[in-house]
């Protein structure tokens, strides 16, 4: 009695393998063939359109701290979902609350055949900028008329004013009492 293990391979991709077996036995010999049916694994792909912005490596975007990530998961057949953070469902909406790269992985699992195979999407977690409030005059948020309030903006890499000017620093000097509001976001 001897045994031969193969590796199950379907070399012409039609759901079949086909394995020549010859028997010995005093002398005698018999040829048989085995036929295994190789049933396929799931191919999971990402929606992950609302997932932040590419980087432009496959499976993988950016997303602010504290932001919302959405993701869903497909398979080409019917499938079961599992995600590394517990979730058994195809979808998934994370808010990391650390900076870094974090990495989702999934398992889909072939509903008939219990075939399953895995996927990843990594996310880039990036620190919201912050920003420094600096008053040239007195070091409040109150100042008099002719008065030149200045607001420096620091932890980005470029920046957007509500009032227009360019740069990490926008100033003010009101020639009459009224209330300014400045919005800054990272570009």
């Amino acid at each position: 009695s001897s045994r031969t293990l193969y590796n199950v391979t379907d070399d012409d991709h039609d759901g079949k393998a086909e394995y020549p077996i010859k028997a010995w036995y005093n002398g005698c010999s018999k040829d048989t063939t085995i036929i295994v049916t190789v049933n396929p694994l799931p191919v999971i792909t990402f929606d992950a359109s609302q997932a932040g912005k590419p980087t432009g490596v496959e499976n993988q975007s950016q997303i602010c701290l504290n932001d919302q990530l959405p993701l869903v998961a497909q398979s080409d057949i019917p499938s079961n979902f599992s995600w590394n953070t517990n979730d058994d469902t195809p979808s998934i909406t994370k808010k990391p609350s650390t900076s870094g790269i974090i990495k989702y992985t999934v398992t889909a699992t072939d509903d008939v055949n219990s075939c399953h195979s895995n996927n990843s999407f990594s996310v880039i977690v990036n620190n919201n900028p912050s920003i420094l409030i600096n008053n040239e005059v007195n070091g409040s948020d109150e100042i008099c008329v002719d008065e030149t309030y200045t607001l420096t903006a620091t932890g980005g890499k470029t920046y957007t004013w509500e009032i227009s000017t360019a740069g990490g620093t926008s100033s003010l000097t009101p020639s009459a009492a009224s209330s300014h509001t400045w919005t800054v976001s990272e570009s």
